[in-house]
């Protein structure tokens, strides 16, 4: 939390989040006086974690994603329930502990999008598109006498307060989301909204 803390503190920091482009609203302007942290699992070094939406009915045999009707969701199919809905027959396809992982995390927000996406009808561009950011933002190491690659990185779910309440990132939704991805042997920060 101290680090997150003097994170948003820093006036370099601040000024990099209040020239970004207007994409996003940041409204760092009162000094920010409180963070949440919450430290989020980052172990997958391979995309076996999507296995069982590709065996469980969430897909056509070519890779598209089965459609569905839902009183809930508008334009519904398969996947999104089994994203979001824990009533879903496929929901629990996907463990726990993987929907935990950050690899999960970054496919979940890639797929939900925001209220102007445009959802894609095959599964190929979800995927590849969250490994190529993943590969970006997360680093490995490979041990020399196991030669097993395991990840560095530690990656926090960050939310900044000032007096007046939650001013980073944004508004409280499930798409409104900051990570700070921190490589230890770079010592280098990446914060990723």
């Amino acid at each position: 939390e101290r680090f997150a803390l003097s994170f948003f503190r820093d006036p370099l920091v601040i000024s990099s989040l209040r020239n970004m482009e207007s994409r996003i609203s940041v409204s760092l302007d009162k000094p920010v006086v409180s963070v949440s942290v919450e430290h989020v699992p980052c172990t997958k070094t391979s995309m076996e974690l999507f296995d069982p939406i590709y065996s469980c009915g969430i897909l056509s045999p070519s890779g598209d994603i089965v459609k569905c009707f839902s009183d809930v969701y508008v334009n519904c199919d398969e996947l999104q329930l089994m994203l979001q809905d824990e009533e879903s027959k496929h929901y629990h396809s996907v463990g726990r502990k993987e929907r935990e992982e950050f690899l999960f995390c970054l496919f979940k927000h890639l797929r939900l999008g925001g209220e102007l996406c445009q959802y894609e009808d095959h599964i190929d561009p979800y995927i590849s598109t969250t490994k190529q950011i993943y590969k970006d933002l997360i680093s490995v190491k490979k041990d020399a006498d196991t030669k097993r690659i395991s990840v560095v990185s530690t990656v926090l779910k960050v939310c900044a307060y000032d007096e007046s309440g939650r001013c980073f990132p944004g508004t409280q939704q499930e798409q409104t989301f900051a990570y700070m991805i921190v490589d230890p042997f770079k010592r280098h920060v990446t914060l990723f909204t």
